[in-house]
């Protein structure tokens, strides 16, 4: 499963990690931020502003309504491309 959330800043993507699959990381547009765990750590470092974003981490968070949890984000399914060409011996 992916996870965005869409800001003024950019899009915060959490993602399964590349080479540590048991893992997940975080994203703000194409940008790898950090890993963890689990996808709820990730959420919750962007609630907390502590994601390593300067510009999200030190803006006033007070004022907006942060995603509390994962289920603020919007969701997608992960897909592998397929090669559709058809091998002619």
């Amino acid at each position: 499963m992916i996870y965005y959330y869409k800001t003024s800043y950019g899009t915060f993507i959490i993602k399964p990690h590349k080479i540590k699959t048991d893992h997940f990381s975080l994203y703000i547009d194409e940008k790898q931020l950090c890993t963890y765990k689990d996808a709820e750590s990730a959420a919750e470092d962007v609630f907390t502003q502590s994601t390593g974003f300067p510009m999200w981490d030190n803006f006033d968070g007070r004022r907006y309504e942060l995603p509390e949890d994962l289920s603020w984000w919007e969701q997608a399914e992960i897909f592998t491309e397929v090669s559709t060409d058809i091998y002619r011996g």
